[in-house]
Protein backbone atom coordinates (compact mmCIF):
# COMPACT_ATOMS: atom_id res chain seq x y z
CA UNK A 1 0.00 0.00 0.00
CA UNK A 2 1.59 3.21 -1.09
CA UNK A 3 1.47 5.62 1.84
CA UNK A 4 3.89 8.47 0.57
CA UNK A 5 2.19 12.21 0.59
CA UNK A 6 2.71 12.25 -3.13
CA UNK A 7 0.59 8.75 -3.76
CA UNK A 8 -2.74 11.61 -3.57
CA UNK A 9 -1.34 13.65 -6.30
CA UNK A 10 -3.26 13.85 -9.42
CA UNK A 11 -0.73 12.63 -11.65
CA UNK A 12 -2.58 12.37 -14.88
CA UNK A 13 -3.69 16.59 -14.66
CA UNK A 14 -0.99 18.37 -17.22
CA UNK A 15 0.29 20.57 -14.45
CA UNK A 16 2.12 17.53 -13.20
CA UNK A 17 3.59 16.64 -16.27
CA UNK A 18 4.57 20.27 -16.85
CA UNK A 19 6.16 20.22 -13.24
CA UNK A 20 8.32 16.72 -14.07
CA UNK A 21 9.44 18.37 -17.37
CA UNK A 22 10.79 21.59 -15.31
CA UNK A 23 12.41 19.13 -13.27
CA UNK A 24 14.72 17.49 -15.91
CA UNK A 25 15.44 20.58 -17.11
CA UNK A 26 16.63 22.34 -14.08
CA UNK A 27 17.73 19.59 -10.98
CA UNK A 28 14.90 18.99 -8.10
CA UNK A 29 13.24 21.78 -6.33
CA UNK A 30 13.06 20.96 -2.78
CA UNK A 31 15.73 22.08 -0.21
CA UNK A 32 16.57 21.09 3.47
CA UNK A 33 17.64 23.95 5.61
CA UNK A 34 19.81 23.67 8.80
CA UNK A 35 20.43 27.09 10.93
CA UNK A 36 23.01 26.94 13.55
CA UNK A 37 22.81 30.15 15.84
CA UNK A 38 25.21 31.74 18.36
CA UNK A 39 24.55 34.40 20.87
CA UNK A 40 28.02 36.69 19.37
CA UNK A 41 28.84 37.70 15.72
CA UNK A 42 30.78 35.06 13.56
CA UNK A 43 31.49 32.70 16.29
CA UNK A 44 34.12 30.41 15.43
CA UNK A 45 32.50 27.23 17.12
CA UNK A 46 28.89 27.61 14.88
CA UNK A 47 31.48 28.44 11.72
CA UNK A 48 33.69 25.36 11.93
CA UNK A 49 30.03 23.33 12.72
CA UNK A 50 28.99 25.23 9.22
CA UNK A 51 32.22 23.58 7.71
CA UNK A 52 32.18 20.39 9.24
CA UNK A 53 28.55 19.78 8.24
CA UNK A 54 28.39 21.37 4.40
CA UNK A 55 31.95 18.49 4.13
CA UNK A 56 29.51 15.69 5.53
CA UNK A 57 26.70 15.97 3.28
CA UNK A 58 28.11 16.99 -0.02
CA UNK A 59 28.21 13.08 -0.81
CA UNK A 60 25.31 12.07 0.50
CA UNK A 61 22.76 9.98 -1.85
CA UNK A 62 20.29 12.06 -3.04
CA UNK A 63 21.78 15.41 -2.50
CA UNK A 64 22.44 17.46 -5.60
CA UNK A 65 24.08 20.13 -4.14
CA UNK A 66 25.09 22.19 -0.71
CA UNK A 67 25.22 25.74 -0.26
CA UNK A 68 26.56 27.75 2.54
CA UNK A 69 29.27 30.28 3.11
CA UNK A 70 31.72 27.58 2.86
CA UNK A 71 30.78 26.85 -1.32
CA UNK A 72 28.54 30.19 -2.56
CA UNK A 73 30.96 32.33 -4.02
CA UNK A 74 31.00 36.06 -3.12
CA UNK A 75 31.25 38.39 -5.97
CA UNK A 76 33.99 41.04 -5.25
CA UNK A 77 36.40 42.91 -6.99
CA UNK A 78 39.01 45.04 -6.31
CA UNK A 79 40.28 48.90 -7.57
CA UNK A 80 42.62 47.13 -10.50
CA UNK A 81 39.90 45.35 -12.23
CA UNK A 82 40.46 41.48 -10.90
CA UNK A 83 37.37 39.72 -9.95
CA UNK A 84 37.03 37.13 -7.22
CA UNK A 85 34.77 34.40 -6.98
CA UNK A 86 35.91 32.22 -3.84
CA UNK A 87 33.62 31.34 -1.25
CA UNK A 88 33.92 33.25 2.21
CA UNK A 89 35.49 30.30 3.95
CA UNK A 90 36.07 28.33 1.15
CA UNK A 91 39.62 28.38 1.99
CA UNK A 92 38.82 27.85 6.32
CA UNK A 93 38.16 30.03 8.80
CA UNK A 94 40.87 32.84 8.97
CA UNK A 95 42.47 33.02 12.61
CA UNK A 96 42.50 36.30 13.50
CA UNK A 97 40.17 38.16 14.44
CA UNK A 98 40.38 41.55 12.13
CA UNK A 99 40.39 38.23 9.01
CA UNK A 100 37.24 36.93 10.62
CA UNK A 101 35.76 40.95 10.64
CA UNK A 102 37.04 41.47 7.00
CA UNK A 103 35.36 38.20 5.92
CA UNK A 104 32.30 39.12 7.99
CA UNK A 105 32.05 42.51 6.24
CA UNK A 106 32.33 40.96 2.50
CA UNK A 107 28.91 38.36 3.48
CA UNK A 108 26.86 41.28 4.67
CA UNK A 109 28.16 43.45 1.38
CA UNK A 110 27.56 40.76 -1.07
CA UNK A 111 23.74 40.35 -2.90
CA UNK A 112 22.70 36.70 -1.87
CA UNK A 113 24.69 35.87 1.54
CA UNK A 114 22.36 38.24 3.76
CA UNK A 115 19.02 36.58 5.03
CA UNK A 116 19.86 32.86 2.89
CA UNK A 117 23.50 32.12 4.21
CA UNK A 118 24.00 34.39 7.20
CA UNK A 119 21.76 36.63 9.55
CA UNK A 120 21.78 40.25 9.23
CA UNK A 121 23.35 40.47 12.79
CA UNK A 122 25.86 37.58 11.27
CA UNK A 123 25.02 35.19 14.81
CA UNK A 124 23.36 32.65 12.53
CA UNK A 125 24.09 30.49 9.46
CA UNK A 126 22.85 28.17 7.31
CA UNK A 127 23.53 25.27 5.52
CA UNK A 128 20.96 24.48 2.50
CA UNK A 129 20.90 21.09 0.89
CA UNK A 130 19.56 21.17 -2.84
CA UNK A 131 18.19 17.55 -3.22
CA UNK A 132 18.11 15.79 -6.36
CA UNK A 133 15.24 15.19 -8.55
CA UNK A 134 13.51 12.30 -7.03
CA UNK A 135 15.30 12.05 -4.01
CA UNK A 136 12.22 11.12 -2.09
CA UNK A 137 13.32 7.49 -1.29
CA UNK A 138 16.41 9.09 0.63
CA UNK A 139 14.47 11.67 2.56
CA UNK A 140 14.91 9.15 5.62
CA UNK A 141 18.65 8.91 5.68
CA UNK A 142 19.25 12.35 4.44
CA UNK A 143 17.75 13.67 7.50
CA UNK A 144 19.45 10.76 9.60
CA UNK A 145 22.87 11.91 8.17
CA UNK A 146 21.76 15.53 9.24
CA UNK A 147 20.89 14.52 13.01
CA UNK A 148 24.56 12.74 13.14
CA UNK A 149 26.33 15.76 11.85
CA UNK A 150 25.07 17.51 14.38
CA UNK A 151 25.60 15.60 16.89
CA UNK A 152 23.24 17.07 19.58
CA UNK A 153 24.53 20.42 18.18
CA UNK A 154 20.80 22.80 18.86
CA UNK A 155 19.72 23.44 15.42
CA UNK A 156 16.74 24.30 12.99
CA UNK A 157 16.34 22.00 10.24
CA UNK A 158 13.05 22.55 7.97
CA UNK A 159 11.66 22.13 4.71
CA UNK A 160 9.43 20.24 2.29
CA UNK A 161 11.18 16.82 2.75
CA UNK A 162 10.69 17.17 6.74
CA UNK A 163 6.95 17.37 6.27
CA UNK A 164 7.04 14.96 3.88
CA UNK A 165 9.00 12.49 6.08
CA UNK A 166 7.05 13.16 9.13
CA UNK A 167 3.40 12.36 7.33
CA UNK A 168 4.42 9.22 5.64
CA UNK A 169 5.85 7.78 8.76
CA UNK A 170 2.49 8.98 10.29
CA UNK A 171 0.53 7.14 7.57
CA UNK A 172 2.30 3.75 8.27
CA UNK A 173 2.11 3.59 12.13
CA UNK A 174 -1.68 4.83 11.69
CA UNK A 175 -1.76 2.07 8.99
CA UNK A 176 0.09 -0.68 11.23
CA UNK A 177 -2.91 0.02 14.23
CA UNK A 178 -5.92 0.76 11.82
CA UNK A 179 -5.67 -1.84 9.70
CA UNK A 180 -5.70 -4.72 12.45
CA UNK A 181 -7.96 -3.52 14.30
CA UNK A 182 -10.17 -3.37 10.96
CA UNK A 183 -9.69 -6.79 10.31
CA UNK A 184 -11.00 -7.90 14.07
CA UNK A 185 -13.75 -5.40 14.00
CA UNK A 186 -14.87 -7.19 10.58
CA UNK A 187 -14.21 -10.89 11.88
CA UNK A 188 -16.40 -9.87 15.68
CA UNK A 189 -19.13 -8.87 13.16
CA UNK A 190 -18.80 -11.74 11.27
CA UNK A 191 -18.80 -14.23 13.74
CA UNK A 192 -21.85 -12.29 15.65
CA UNK A 193 -24.29 -12.39 12.58
CA UNK A 194 -22.80 -16.18 11.28
CA UNK A 195 -21.63 -17.54 14.57
CA UNK A 196 -19.28 -19.84 12.10
CA UNK A 197 -15.45 -19.88 12.36
CA UNK A 198 -15.60 -20.48 8.38
CA UNK A 199 -17.74 -17.42 7.73
CA UNK A 200 -15.43 -15.62 9.18
CA UNK A 201 -11.96 -17.04 7.66
CA UNK A 202 -13.07 -16.72 4.19
CA UNK A 203 -14.14 -13.47 3.49
CA UNK A 204 -11.30 -12.25 5.88
CA UNK A 205 -9.06 -14.45 3.92
CA UNK A 206 -10.62 -13.37 0.47
CA UNK A 207 -9.83 -9.93 1.53
CA UNK A 208 -6.15 -10.36 2.51
CA UNK A 209 -5.25 -12.23 -0.78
Amino acid sequence: METTTGSVLDRVDPAWSFYQDSQADFGGDEILVVALASDTPLDRGILERVVKITEGLEDVPGVRRVDSVCTVPLVTTRPDGFVSLDAAFGNGIPESKDGLSDVGLLLQQDRLAPRSLVSEDSTAFSVILVLEQGADEHYGSILDEINQQLNGVPAWVSGVPVFRNEANAETRRELSLFVPLTVVVIGLLLAGLFRSLPAVLIPLGTSGC
